[in-house]
């Protein structure tokens, strides 16, 4: 789950729309008949789009592209992938990196040491370390840990990710203390990460982050409770920061927020609203939006890290959008049905029990959170050591 250029975010930043949520024909994802099967045509197809777009001269594109077969799971084409780990833009070495240490085997130890002792960049250098952790090789394990004491925000950033993909155990006291940090972006990555190791103790900072609209990070925030957040208190949360009710109607809030909420919603299991996710993306929501390009692809990338199979029919339209983040994005999103969760989630779709509509007054308590940590570098102190013992890989 790359953040680093995690959606093109930039794309959607500033653009604000006011959309009824709660009170607009509700239906639920099983009253779709297209909820019944995944299709297994145009897989081809979809193949084809993310291997042309993961040789894109354009860098956002590659990046999607390497985005979309890390959340897959799947083994992008090697001569492509190759090139990336060349890439002369850091943060698509540090993605292509990432992508081959997860599906790497332990003869491959070598590369990934020479790389951590020789690239330039010191994310690409800690991303390494990652890759030789997982294949069980932890002699320079250390290096993660001090990448949490970094000056520089962005390595403390991707440090605090790392070592929750790692499954470091150990890593959870350090962690804790980059709770309070001065960058709100590693403090999100440092609770997700603790999450991901079983501490769900800074989860609260995630959530304040999800409740401050207009702050740059709150999208980012929304996209972590959904990969660790707790179902039966953040859903009802996210429902509430995207619910407009009478005497609100003033209230707007950001596309790419909108659609974030949504897509963490069905993430954590909440399909309620998720069909208008693909509403959106053919220009049919409840206002008859249209959205432009980026939210189009946006609103795919969230159907495709829920693998909501039901939207299928839009997706096959999207997969012939002249715009190519949107075809990559639907390309992404037609090949998450054949991944995994998706019988899971239409399973649940299908078999599970309706799902309780919100009615427009339902007024959703505010649970108590704390303020985000003050700003404050803090070096070292206890759990500042990590036991190469305690890592795994991470599927």
């Amino acid at each position: 789950m790359f953040r680093i250029i995690s959606l093109n975010l930039a794309l959607l930043s500033g653009i604000m729309m006011s959309v009824c949520v709660s009170g607009c024909g509700q239906k639920s994802a099983a009253e779709n008949p297209a909820a019944q099967q995944a299709p297994a045509r145009d897989v081809n197809q979809a193949e084809e789009i993310l291997a042309q777009a993961l040789s894109s001269e354009d860098p956002a594109l590659r990046a999607l592209a390497l985005e979309a077969y890390d959340d897959l799971g799947k083994q992008p084409p090697v001569g492509p992938l190759s090139l990336l780990l060349s890439d002369e833009r850091p943060s698509l070495r540090f993605m292509a990196v990432r992508l081959k240490a997860d599906q790497a085997t332990r003869d491959q130890v070598g590369f990934f040491d020479h790389l951590a002792a020789s690239d330039p960049d010191p994310s690409v250098r800690l991303v390494a370390v990652y890759g030789m952790s997982t294949l069980g090789d932890h002699s320079r394990i250390e290096a993660l840990a001090a990448g949490l004491q970094s000056g520089n925000p962005t390595v403390r950033r991707n440090a605090a990710m790392l070592l929750g993909y790692l499954k470091n155990s150990s890593a959870v006291p350090m962690l804790r203390l980059r709770l309070r940090d001065s960058d709100a972006m590693v403090q999100l990555n440092a609770a997700e990460a603790m999450a991901r190791l079983g501490d769900n103790s800074g989860l609260d900072i995630i959530r304040e982050l999800a409740r401050q609209h207009g702050h740059p990070y709150q999208v980012y925030a929304f996209l972590a409770l959904g990969r660790v957040g707790v179902p039966e208190r953040d859903i009802p949360l996210l429902r509430q920061l995207v619910q407009l009710r009478e005497n609100r109607s003033q209230q707007v809030y950001s596309q790419g927020g909108l659609i974030a909420a949504f897509g963490a919603r069905a993430m954590l299991g909440d399909y309620l609203q998720t069909y208008v996710l693909g509403e959106l993306i053919i220009g049919s929501g409840p206002k008859g939006e249209t959205l432009a390009a980026p939210e189009r692809a946006f609103a795919l990338q969230m159907l495709a890290r829920s693998s909501y199979a039901p939207a299928w029919r839009e997706v096959l339209k999207a997969m012939d959008d002249k715009d190519p983040y949107v075809r990559t994005s639907a390309a992404w999103a037609l090949q998450s049905y054949n991944v995994p969760r998706a019988e899971q989630i239409i399973r649940s779709i299908n078999e599970g029990p309706r799902p309780k509509a919100l009615p427009d007054d339902e007024v959703l308590v505010r649970p108590e959170s704390p303020q985000l940590g003050p700003a404050g570098e803090i070096q070292g102190g206890p759990g500042s050591r990590l036991d190469g013992r305690a890592s795994q890989r991470s599927n």
